[in-house]
């Protein structure tokens, strides 16, 4: 089972002190479990701190993003590309 949990960033930037704008970041936690209930993995993707983007993205640009981010490093860990079946 893999659950995931999704938490909306508003982050604001500025320079010099100055607001310039206002992204809306995501966290993507999941956690993968086997048929017991055991915790196989866990893994957290924050958009903030892990992409860059050239202007202010879209909420679901970043939601893409963080499920993609986080997603992946289950699958690295599970050692299963993303062409297999």
């Amino acid at each position: 089972m893999l659950l995931t949990q999704l938490k909306f960033l508003n982050v604001q930037y500025s320079s010099m002190f100055i607001p310039i704008g206002v992204s809306e970041d995501t966290e993507v936690e999941m956690q993968y479990y086997n048929t017991d209930g055991t915790l196989l993995l866990h893994t957290k993707h924050n958009t903030h701190m892990g992409n860059s983007y050239m202007t202010f993205p879209a909420a679901e640009r970043t939601v893409k993003d963080g499920t993609a981010g986080a997603l992946g490093r289950i699958l690295k860990e599970m050692k299963v590309t993303s062409g297999a079946n």
